[in-house]
């Protein structure tokens, strides 16, 4: 055989119609072999399949317009199997001469490059439209055209409905044309683009469950349910379209939950805000997050994302202190069951810490929540009694060794695990300031606020929170609190011996009079508003302060006649009669009116031996309620033209002003007491610096003041010319 003849039986092998001449097609490839024309043939059929794939399979796709997956599938491989039943008597004498050669590399490269490579995108296109329909079919559970109304919802969105049609294609893909997969793979087809496609829809199915099943759900663990529904329904879809050659699957189990788990924990990141402000109700949602965050690498995602949601959402001037404590609160108990290793409620909150320092009222919201039965949780750690943080149980050392953990990579490797994990609540609020005194200090004012503003002597509340924060804090601290508490009940058992004392002498008073008798020094310094009060209150006050004298000898008192509620009935011209329960100061205010019908505030202040300031502070009670108007700039009259309708009459009691002297004024007067210190200290030793002196008042004067604040001080001494400060150290001017 010639080398044309050779040639001539090899090219015609792809269009032979009858059975191969194999002596012939042995005789031409030796021939072809010996010419070193085995790389032209290669060239020539890949030619050919090409020129068949053009000409047989891609008008398909792109005129029929009926083209569907599967039939694409089986079109694909009947015009495969045929290039390949061609080829494979070459392939076979090709491997018995032993010659090197790339045929079945060549076929398939070719099949690959002109189907898969060129058209991917059709392709993609059609899988993705018959797969979504085929898993909203399959996911109906629907196996016979009964079950298929077409007045029910069709999940084909096609008219008429074309569900059974596709449920038929969907067999015959998992019953016939899983086969022809298998080849399609022997060829390298089409693996890539079912498994993207797969995935994708895979993807969307697992997003949009999630979304559906749990955005705003919080108060149920989803995360079981979740996983229930991939294993049985996506995945159990998937072994039911997909086939491998070595039986394994095309998306593996693996890599679905991971997206499913990472889909979960970025809606709860955007929903993370409701879910601490929720919590205890948001429970079940924390616990899912804390069993599947160690799944995904999102927990570096979770850290900047809360503290994020923070700083825009709560760490601003528009959220009260309040507000940001009870989010405080709250994300402590979350993220302890978050992260029992309370590595990311130690990152997250310390911001909130530094944010809370920054705000003057921050200790005093504390200590307010503490001892209010309407916080809950404050009240329950209270009850508890003291923290564990600090001890330890010696029968339990040594017991679920088995179980623990070392703590993450970004724990604080400068604080202990044990000190991490504490689930004492107020030991975590009280080291927003390091020490307890601040907390102690404010208590003690907030006290006094309340027991003055108490007006019934009753004390059981306060006595029980008492004496839980005198467990936590220890007895000595509370010295002052233990005293005031005890002038209350003092006062009540001296107030009725008082006025029984009053009565029997005939001496009884004009109006029923209640006083708290305190001692000055264990009470907070009072807060400063001289007034003159009338002569009516002057001698109820007088006379019960000479019942007193009588009782306690060598003893007299001191009254504070702005602190303290009073009940006045107000006569109308019209007859009727108005109660109020107001301020001493405000009753003063009204009852001057009862000798001149107008007055200037220069004269009122003049007249009640206060300022102006107080005077305009404190009328504005009286005209909110209708008594009193203004005619002009700073001058009142009473409210004679009214109607009685028009007297406003106080729904609730007024809101009684703190009697104590604000945190600024009591720190002032400190500073002038520790000046005394001062004063001496730079007369004896010449000059100091700041260090020493801080250092000296801390021994000598007890001061409880920073650095800072005594810099500040020494720094208005200077400005007043009293001190001079040169090369870092103080003297006392010359």
């Amino acid at each position: 055989m010639d080398l044309e003849e050779a040639w001539n039986f090899v090219e015609n092998l792809l269009q032979a119609k009858e059975s191969l001449n194999l002596a012939g097609l042995k005789m031409a490839v030796e021939k072809l072999v010996a010419d070193d024309l085995l790389d032209a043939v290669y060239e020539t059929l890949s030619y050919q399949i090409e020129q068949s794939i053009v000409n047989s399979v891609l008008p398909y796709i792109f005129q029929d317009a009926n083209c569907t997956l599967p039939i694409l599938v089986t079109k694909i491989y009947n015009q495969a199997k045929s290039h390949r039943d061609a080829v494979q008597p070459l392939i076979l004498l090709l491997d018995s001469l032993k010659c090197r050669h790339e045929l079945a590399e060549a076929v398939q490269r070719t099949y690959r490059i002109e189907i898969e490579f060129s058209h991917q995108h059709k392709i993609t296109e059609l899988a993705e439209e018959f797969y979504s329909k085929a898993y909203l079919v399959c996911s109906k559970e629907m196996t016979s055209a009964e079950d298929l109304e077409e007045s029910n919802c069709c999940p084909c969105e096609l008219s008429p409905c074309q569900c059974h049609l596709i449920l038929l294609q969907m067999s015959a893909i998992t019953e016939t044309c899983k086969q022809n997969f298998l080849s399609l793979q022997e060829l390298g087809l089409f693996q890539n683009i079912i498994e993207d496609v797969l995935f994708g829809i895979a993807r969307a199915k697992i997003k949009e469950r999630v979304s559906t099943t749990c955005a705003s759900s919080y108060s149920k663990t989803l995360i079981n349910d979740l996983t229930e529904w991939l294993n049985n329904d996506l995945i159990g879809w998937l072994d039911k379209v997909t086939v491998n050659l070595d039986g394994s699957e095309i998306l593996s189990k693996e890599r679905l939950m991971y997206y499913l788990y990472d889909s979960f924990v970025k809606l709860r990141l955007d929903e993370i805000l409701p879910m601490i402000i929720d919590y205890p109700d948001s429970r079940p949602s924390f616990e899912d997050l804390h069993s599947v965050l160690p799944q995904t690498n999102l927990r570096k995602q979770l850290i900047v994302t809360i503290k994020q949601v923070y700083e825009s959402r709560i760490l601003h001037p528009g959220v009260t202190t309040t507000d940001i404590l009870t989010a405080y609160i709250q994300s402590i108990q979350a993220f302890r069951v978050l992260d029992p290793s309370c590595v990311i409620l130690e990152i997250v909150t310390e911001p909130v810490k530094l944010y809370l320092r920054s705000r003057e009222d921050t200790v005093r919201c504390i200590v307010a929540n503490l001892i209010d039965e309407s916080c809950e949780v404050l009240s329950d750690e209270l009850t508890k009694g003291t923290s564990d943080q600090d001890t330890v149980d010696e029968d339990n050392i040594g017991e679920g060794w088995q179980h623990w953990l070392p703590d993450p990579v970004d724990a604080n490797p400068d604080v202990s695990s044990k000190a991490r994990r504490s689930t004492d609540i107020i030991n975590m609020l009280v080291n927003i300031y390091g020490t307890k005194e601040l907390f102690i200090k404010e208590y003690w004012n907030l006290l006094a606020d309340r027991l003055l503003s108490n007006l019934s002597y009753t004390t059981m509340w306060e006595i029980r929170y008492f004496e839980l924060l005198k467990i936590r804090f220890g007895e000595t601290d509370l010295l002052k609190c233990e005293v005031m508490l005890k002038d209350v009940t003092d006062s009540k058992r001296l107030n009725t011996w008082i006025n029984e004392e009053l009565q029997k002498t005939n001496n009884e008073l004009p109006f029923q009079m209640n006083a708290l008798m305190l001692s000055a020094q264990y009470w907070p310094t009072f807060r400063e508003e001289p007034i003159e009060l009338p002569a009516e209150m002057k001698d109820a006050l007088t006379s019960y302060t000479k019942a007193y004298e009588t009782t306690k000898v060598n003893r007299t008192l001191k009254w504070q006649p702005h602190i303290g509620q009073v009940e006045v009935d107000i006569e109308m011209d019209s007859g009727n009669t108005v109660t109020f329960k107001t301020s001493p100061v405000n009753v003063a205010i009204i009852m001057a009116f009862q000798e001149q019908g107008m007055y200037t505030v220069e004269e009122l202040a003049e007249k009640l031996q206060t300022s102006a300031s107080v005077i305009r502070r404190r009328i504005s009670y009286w005209q909110s309620h209708g008594v009193l108007k203004e005619i002009s700039h700073d001058v009142y009259e009473l409210n004679k033209d009214s109607s009685t309708s028009m007297i406003h009459e106080p729904i609730e009691e007024e809101v009684l002003e703190s009697a104590t002297a604000s945190s600024e004024q009591q720190k002032e007067q400190e500073f002038q007491v520790m000046w005394s210190y001062i004063n001496g200290m730079l007369t004896n030793s010449d000059s100091l610096p700041l260090e020493r002196i801080h250092s000296m008042l801390k021994i000598f004067a007890n001061a409880e003041c920073t650095v800072h604040e005594l810099e500040r001080f020494l720094s208005k001494k200077i400005r007043e010319g009293k001190v001079v400060c040169a090369a870092g150290v103080y003297k006392l001017a010359s």
